[in-house]
């Protein structure tokens, strides 16, 4: 082989190795392109599922305080206050018509002790209306409504009754005691002191009480 030949044929070699260094650049080059876009989307599916996480974290970081008592209440069953309520009802012995069969206008001309006992009748029965409403109110509130309006409209009502309940309780304490005793409804104001007064509340205790 002549010299010329000989360096054409390294010429050549040179050239043809230069070529495939280009294409295999362009190639790396290429597959860089190629991993590069498949991590963008590898990143961009991470953001999205980091994004979906936050979300689904913070409705449950919005989960309220009652939402909660609620959940747990279902599971634990009555609050200690629920079940003294329904015990409380299961041992009353009243059984007539309070106001009907013990109280009535008084006859004309009755003197004043006969108006006086008369009054001292309607005063037990006030009280104890009103501790039983208080604590029936109450009761609907905690278990009975989940309506936010219908629960504000108890709650007033459960104000209403405890001013009432703690006016009756004021009037009576400043009764002869033996008046008390003596009176045929006697049994009606001891039922209120001993089952129904330990319950009653007002409504910012009925509220607090929601929140705790």
């Amino acid at each position: 082989m002549k010299p010329e030949q000989l360096i054409d044929l390294f010429s050549l070699s040179g050239l043809i190795a230069s070529i495939v260094s280009i294409i295999l650049a362009f190639f790396a080059i290429w597959l860089a392109w190629q991993f590069y876009k498949q991590a963008k989307k590898s990143e961009t599916r991470a953001e999205v599922a980091l994004a979906e996480i936050k979300s689904q974290t913070d409705t449950l970081q919005k989960l309220t305080g009652s939402q909660i008592r609620s959940l747990t209440k279902a599971v634990t069953g009555q609050s200690p206050t629920e079940k003294a309520l329904l015990d409380t009802l299961k041992d009353i012995t009243t059984n007539n018509a309070i106001v009907k069969d013990n109280i009535s206008a008084p006859e004309a001309g009755a003197d004043a002790t006969a108006l006086r006992t008369e009054l001292i009748m309607s005063y037990i029965a006030m009280h104890h209306y009103s501790a039983l409403a208080n604590n029936a109110f109450s009761f609907a509130y905690r278990n009975a409504v989940t309506d936010a309006d219908v629960k504000n409209g108890l709650l007033k009502y459960v104000e209403y009754t405890y001013k009432d309940y703690q006016h009756m309780e004021n009037v009576i304490g400043l009764l002869n005691n033996n008046e008390i005793t003596q009176s045929t409804m006697h049994h009606l104001y001891t039922e209120t002191e001993t089952s129904w007064k330990p319950h009653v509340i007002n409504a910012e205790q009925l509220k607090s009480e929601n929140q705790a």
